[in-house]
């Protein structure tokens, strides 16, 4: 079952092949130092293992034998990847479709995590979400190095979709303490900011789909709140001028 469900993550999106990778090695680990299993019973249950992922990655590497005559193509071609020139701070900064700039929320998400991690007291579990939070910093890494490190068209970085899940369970952790420390009309104004910036990011939406031209970079906080105001109220103004006094 987890060979069949690493090669269905990888088949999503090929990068999640570092995140199965991880915690391939942690089942591994796993297995050696559970105790009742023989040093045969290891070899036995990883090998299986082993043998449903790759049957199941066979469907990718046919694919792009088909496609690009080579079962390990890179459909972008070979120079879409740049390991020696990573843009991380852009990628997660950038006014340019930046992973947290556009989605301040990730970043409380990410931190929440990080301090739900050290917090954590030494156990198997904290393993288990030490491995998470490097298969994170994995993945940021590997999309820094693509020649479109902004993500082409998407809205947000479209390709870090697979951690959403990471830093969702950081932003529940900062949820659940703020439920027990924080006094109760502290948690009203928490809440107006986390539903204002949900508003801001609606609004992004919206000119994103309806305002931008997407071969182009576009400065997210001059968009917000100069381009985009002046684009929408415009035609008011030629149609109407007295409604806008």
């Amino acid at each position: 079952m987890l060979g069949a469900v690493g090669a269905l993550c990888i088949l999503v999106r090929t990068q999640n092949m570092i995140t199965i990778g991880l915690f391939s090695i942690l089942l591994l680990f796993y297995l050696r130092n559970h105790q009742g299993i023989s040093g045969k019973a290891v070899v036995f249950r990883f090998s299986a293992y082993l043998l449903f992922l790759a049957a199941g990655l066979l469907i990718t590497l046919m694919i792009n034998t088909y496609l690009y005559g080579s079962p390990f193509a890179v459909p972008q071609g070979q120079s879409f990847l740049h390991p020696f020139s990573p843009k991380v701070l852009q990628l997660l900064f950038s006014l340019r479709n930046g992973m947290f700039s556009h989605h301040p929320l990730l970043l409380a998400g990410g931190v929440g995590f990080v301090i739900f991690l050290i917090k954590l007291p030494k156990s198997p579990q904290k393993v288990f979400f030490v491995t998470l939070l490097l298969t994170l910093i994995v993945q940021i890494c590997v999309n820094s190095i693509a020649d479109d490190w902004w993500a082409g068209h998407s809205f947000g970085q479209r390709r870090m979709v697979s951690s959403l899940p990471i830093i969702a369970y950081g932003f529940a952790y900062l949820i659940e303490e703020a439920s027990h420390r924080v006094k109760v009309n502290s948690r009203k104004m928490i809440l107006i900011g986390v539903a204002l910036v949900s508003v801001l990011n609606y609004y992004l939406v919206l000119i994103h789909v309806f305002l931008w031209n997407y071969d182009q970079p576009h400065n997210i906080l001059i968009w917000r709140f100069y381009n985009a105001p002046i684009r929408i109220f415009k035609p008011l103004s030629e149609q109407s001028p007295s409604l806008l006094t």
